[in-house]
């Protein structure tokens, strides 16, 4: 025999309750100058035999010279850092 937890019961009253939510200020504009958004971000490059290279591919060769002078043998970290290398 299972007893309920709660007793049945039935409340009385009118609870139609409504949600107004808070009312905001307008929002302020600021004059912002265009000319500072649409210069483009000048990329750091380093151009060597007609290759060129940014900054995180000049980390990744120098991750894979340390780890190869480390006598690492993770063979499937260096095709890893490789193809990371390779898809620009």
């Amino acid at each position: 025999m299972m007893f309920p937890f709660f007793p049945y019961y039935r409340r009385r009253g009118n609870f139609n309750y409504t949600y107004e939510p808070p009312k905001m200020p307008p929002k302020k504009t600021m004059d912002i100058p265009t000319d500072n958004l649409c210069k483009e971000k000048e990329e750091k490059t380093f151009e060597i035999f007609g290759l060129t290279f940014r900054f995180d591919d000049i980390l990744l060769i120098a991750l894979l010279f340390l780890l190869y002078q480390d006598d690492c043998d993770d063979y499937y970290l260096f095709m890893v850092l490789l193809l990371l290398l390779c898809s620009n």
